[in-house]
């Protein structure tokens, strides 16, 4: 007996949600009990990118269902546009069967191509239509390929029940600093190659007073880093091109336990490095970042618990003294 169909489908869901996209989609053919399952599953994963590979002779890099390739549709694709469009056609009618079924949106991960302007109007579309579907994720490249990178529409930054929340190549500029961002619930960012605005991102900040995980990876536009109300902040990552350094780095962020920051081909240095608020700290990881000495000690003095160090890179650092009873691993490279 079949006793796993027999579970509620939220449970057979979350069991789902260990799947990769592949094996999810192969599920759909066990039963009609299954593909209902499937059909209702609440993890949306679009990826233009792998459509592409999987329409140009890469079977093994996506499984995309029937759905997708209606009448054996897997011929060679050499109009990027018909791929173009093959994919935005299959986001419209998932999407539209979802809310047409008033089914909740879990998580919407999507990576796209942004060919012309009109293919961003169709993405604030969907946006809108996930947002109202009360989505807890979402997971958002836009790959560029029009002239600017794509401005987020104001409706992302209402979006009340969203916990967790990753942009990729585009623009969170000024304008937003006129709207209203309710991430009451936000928990886990992660922003990347993205222009951002200091203002902006204080702005931000400021109105997402959950947030547990932070991730910022080659952004542009900033000359400084500073998180001031961020108070249940636990992780934070840190990744910066040598074009688009920091000056001055400052967090007063009284839960921290984990700081990572990574100066990509550092051929500058942070003059300025003020963590004095984190006492909890407890592993500190340091890669390509030309830190002088003394900012360096100064610095390492004020993680009375500091458990795990890593240094990598760090070329400024002739000597390193550290005087700490609960240090477990040290690690030099």
């Amino acid at each position: 007996m079949d006793r796993i169909s027999e579970l509620p489908d939220s449970i057979i869901h979350h069991m789902m949600s260990f799947l990769n996209r592949s094996d999810v989609a192969r599920t759909s053919v066990l039963s009609k009990r299954w593909h209902n399952l499937w059909a209702s599953f609440p993890i949306l994963n679009f990826d233009e990118l792998h459509l592409e590979q999987r329409l140009n002779g890469n079977p093994e890099s996506m499984c995309w269902t029937q759905e997708v390739f209606t009448d054996g549709f897997m011929k060679h694709i050499d109009d990027r546009e018909t791929t173009n469009s093959i994919f935005f056609n299959h986001v419209d009618r998932s999407l539209s069967r979802f809310i047409e079924n008033k089914i909740k949106v879990q998580k919407f991960k999507l990576v796209i191509r942004l060919v012309n302007s009109k293919s961003a109007v169709v993405l604030e579309k969907w946006l809108r239509m996930i947002i109202e579907s009360n989505v807890e994720e979402l997971d958002l490249w836009t790959y560029p390929e029009i002239c600017a990178l794509y401005n987020l529409t104001p409706s992302i930054f209402d979006a009340k029940s969203m916990k967790a929340l990753k942009l990729k190549d585009c623009n969170l500029g000024l304008p937003l600093c006129k709207e209203t961002i309710n991430f009451n619930s936000l928990q886990r960012l992660s922003l990347e190659t993205l222009q951002i605005d200091e203002k902006v991102l204080q702005h931000f900040f400021s109105s997402c007073p959950l947030i547990e995980e932070l991730v910022l990876i080659h952004c542009r536009g900033l000359n400084r880093f500073q998180v001031k109300c961020l108070h249940k902040l636990r992780k934070l990552t840190l990744v910066v091109k040598s074009r688009h350094p920091f000056n001055m780095v400052e967090i007063e962020a009284p839960s921290l336990e984990y700081f990572h920051y990574t100066n990509k081909k550092h051929s500058t240095y942070v003059k300025t490095f003020n963590m004095s608020r984190c006492q909890n700290l407890k592993h500190l990881s340091l890669c390509n970042t030309d830190i002088e000495e003394g900012l360096f000690h100064d610095l390492v003095s004020k993680f009375p618990l500091l458990e795990i160090l890593e240094l990598s890179c760090c070329d400024m650092l002739k000597s390193i003294k550290i005087s700490s009873s609960h240090l477990k691993r040290f690690t030099l490279q």
